[in-house]
């Protein structure tokens, strides 16, 4: 008899993002993983990717998945890019003596280790402002808090 997994309830919607690889989709989960595989990640994978609840197990952290508000099923958290940063490695300004430009907005994206998007206010910069007054090169620092 298959055992149920403890399922923890998350209180706010966490976001997800897609990694590069496929995997299937499970109704349901139990203390050993996935129960009764019945598609895969790949035609889900550009969708809004949300999730409420994960299941620790045998075969790692599972998560209900939610994509465009439509609750699909189980997946292994291996499907999410985790531990990532992207943000622009060059920005050009304008010269300008009334603008600085925010370093928060060259981040695209930030994954925790469980695949969870962060919210770039929650990431620390060496400075949080380039002044476009002066043309130069400017190296910035950023760390998640």
């Amino acid at each position: 008899m298959l055992k149920p997994a403890p399922v923890t309830t998350y209180t706010n919607v966490q976001t997800k993002l897609a990694g590069l690889h496929d995997f299937p989709i499970y109704r349901n989960i139990s203390k050993d993983g996935g129960i009764n595989a019945f598609t895969s990640t790949k035609d889900f994978r550009n969708g809004l990717l949300q999730s409420l609840k994960s299941a620790q197990t045998k075969q790692g952290r599972f998560y209900q998945l939610t994509v465009n508000g439509r609750q699909i099923g189980w997946v292994n958290e291996k499907f999410f890019l985790r531990s990532k940063l992207l943000a622009a490695k060059h920005v050009s300004l304008t010269r300008n003596p009334y603008y600085s430009f925010p370093v928060r907005d060259a981040i695209s994206y930030i994954a925790d280790k469980h695949g969870t998007l962060i919210d770039p206010k929650k990431v620390s910069a060496s400075q949080n402002f380039v002044n476009s007054t002066t043309p130069g090169k400017f190296t910035i620092e950023l760390l998640r808090n």
